[in-house]
């Protein structure tokens, strides 16, 4: 598989441009080779195999991999986050995004005055205060509140919104500092549309006359199949798009994916999760090229801190040093990147600038030095030293029979009354990489002795609810990192309520008065010199409380034909549209005349 790594804009444009005039070879040699050169126009239609389901990625809802995606150039955005992984302003909305002040944290966003949204209405300070109303839970709109925001994080924290200079000037005054500023007012909508019939209420999917477009491309039309039409916006200020169409095809599967570029039905495909099947697919077709890389989404074992099973510290001890994550991780996608290593973070993927490396292997774990069947824990987790990567069965039995469980001829643990020892899993579905994680962790527990049932569910929050409301005891949940680690607020404490409301994604119910204030503090701090090693001894205390088990990060594979070029991964950011300007088609060069040219007559 062809691989390539881009760091940013102007080595993708780099790329590009060497690509753009390159030979074409028959595989079997029976033509010559033809040179592809680039043109202007043209439509490349994208596939993806998982489908929107909302106008807003702001919504619950529409908090998913496909709208973002498909809305990434539609909706505008103050930040986006580059493929190198750190946040760059939307220089075509924002000309210039300045903290002026920390006492009151204070930001003004100076916007460009041509941004117009696609009926011509201009973007304005009055977008950015329907975003904070409608993320910090107060809805504006009649009949809007049942679409909870996404998340309140950072929203909640703003006292104001005011606009002056024709509402080209918009001031942001925080009641409470908040260091990860440039996550806010993200895929924007039209508020003169939002305040207008409560439309987000009935936008069960992406819809043109909701998602009106303040980016390079607007939506033309949805079909019966879900195909969803792009065309340049009329509109649009900034750098315009090459190609003047782009498609977005849903595929069943990434097999169905592989042969659609094969035929060349589409001529990106972007898979969210992958079989080897394709890709071989991709690997052997001679005029397709890829990438393979480690995504920002990583996966967890998360425990319910309220569950009697799983709430004395003992116990999530013996499970994680029940589970081998390394033969975990070389089951489910050893296959697919071998890059990608067991993690060491409870914060970060590891294709994150900000991932911790390996800490020291602690001394009780060097091969062949087992701790013996007295020993009932490692070096403190407080030293920051992950859990093995492999299973350490004399420290589970040590833990187990320090509670009182005794194991019988036939393998299951049970407790002094006779009852086995018994775990209900639940496990995201929808996930392939976690579904298929979730089986192994089961079958890993059961050889440990434990009663395993699996409970299946339809969506990551699904699997949360499940551990929240005590219906499962422990879960594999995949998470969605970001260059903001205030979203670890979200993950590990309730101060944004209950899970599963107002972005809280608190699935293990954990609250540690420690770990509440280490957080809160690491958040509203604007020195990031200063709150990395807050966040530092955050993710210490996690190990230490064993909340979650870190198991690795999901791969990302990217495929497209030689006919177009200009195309990357985002793997850092929101989706692979994030700059499809970028993006152009190729043709076969015309035929050169040979010689010189005929003599004119006399």
């Amino acid at each position: 598989m062809g691989r390539r790594r881009l760091s940013g804009l102007g080595l993708l444009v780099s790329v590009a441009l060497v690509a753009a005039a390159c030979g074409r070879s028959v595989p079997d040699g029976s033509a010559p080779p033809v040179t592809l050169v680039p043109v202007k126009g043209g439509e490349i239609t994208v596939g993806i195999n998982a489908a929107p389901t909302n106008c807003s990625p702001n919504t619950i809802a529409g908090d998913t991999w496909a709208d973002r995606l498909v809305l990434e150039p539609v909706l505008p955005s103050t930040f986006f986050v580059s493929p190198g992984g750190t946040p760059a302003p939307n220089q075509a909305l924002v000309e210039q995004a300045e903290l002026t002040s920390t006492n009151p944290q204070t930001v003004v966003y100076t916007l460009n005055p041509k941004a117009v949204w696609s009926d011509g209405v201009p973007i304005g300070v009055a977008d950015f205060v329907y975003a904070w109303q409608q993320q910090r839970h107060l809805s504006i709109v009649p009949g809007d509140t049942g679409n909870e925001p996404t998340t309140t994080m950072g929203y909640r924290d703003i006292a104001s919104v005011t606009g002056s200079n024709s509402s080209h000037t918009v001031t942001v005054i925080f009641k409470k500092p908040f260091s990860d500023w440039q996550m806010l007012f993200n895929y924007m909508m039209p508020a003169h549309v939002m305040t207008a019939g409560g439309a987000i209420a009935h936008c069960n999917g992406i819809n043109p006359a909701v998602d009106l477009s303040g980016g390079p491309f607007v939506i033309r039309s949805i079909s019966r199949s879900g195909t969803i039409m792009m065309v340049k916006n009329p509109r649009w200020w900034g750098i315009a798009p090459s190609i003047s169409v782009l498609r977005i095809k849903v595929a069943r599967s990434s097999a169905q994916l592989a042969a659609w570029v094969k035929d060349g039905v589409v001529q990106v495909a972007q898979p969210d999760s992958f079989n080897p099947g394709f890709l071989q697919a991709i690997s052997e077709d001679p005029y397709v090229m890829s990438e393979s890389g480690i995504s920002a989404r990583f996966l967890q074992v998360v425990f319910a801190m309220t569950s009697p099973a799983c709430q004395p510290l003992a116990m999530r001890e013996a499970i994680a040093y029940s589970l081998n994550r390394q033969a975990i991780l070389n089951s489910v996608l050893g296959w697919a990147n071998a890059g990608i290593a067991v993690s060491t973070s409870h914060l970060y993927s590891e294709s994150q600038g900000a991932y911790p490396s390996l800490s020291a292997t602690p001394s009780a774990l060097v091969a062949g030095n087992e701790p013996s069947s007295t020993t009932t824990t490692l070096p403190p987790a407080s030293s920051g030293s992950p859990y093995p990567a492999t299973a350490v069965p004399s420290v589970t039995r040590s833990l187990l029979q320090a509670q009182g469980f005794t194991r019988s001829r036939g393998g299951l643990w049970h407790n002094v009354a006779g009852k086995p020892l018994s775990l209900r899993l639940a496990v995201d579905e929808a996930d392939t990489w976690a579904s298929e994680t979730g089986r192994l962790v089961a079958n890993q527990l059961r050889a440990a002795g434990f009663s395993v049932t699996v409970l299946p569910a339809s969506s990551s929050s699904a699997a949360g609810i499940a551990l929240a409301s005590g219906n499962a005891d422990i879960g594999v949940i995949p998470y969605d990192s970001t260059p903001y680690p205030s979203q670890a607020i979200a993950w590990y404490t309730p101060l944004l309520g209950q899970p599963g409301q107002a972005g809280s994604k608190d699935w293990g119910n954990l609250d540690n008065a420690t770990l509440n204030q280490l957080l809160s503090n690491a958040s509203a701090e604007l020195n990031p010199v200063t709150a990395t090693p807050l966040y530092n001894e955050a993710d210490k205390l996690l190990w230490q409380q064993m909340a979650t088990l870190p198991l690795f990060s999901e791969p990302t594979v990217l495929a497209w034909s030689d006919y177009v070029y200009g195309v990357g991964p985002n793997s850092q950011g929101p989706s692979l549209l994030w700059f499809p300007q970028t993006w152009q088609t190729r043709a076969v060069q015309p035929l050169q005349r040979r010689g010189p040219p005929p003599a004119k007559s006399s």
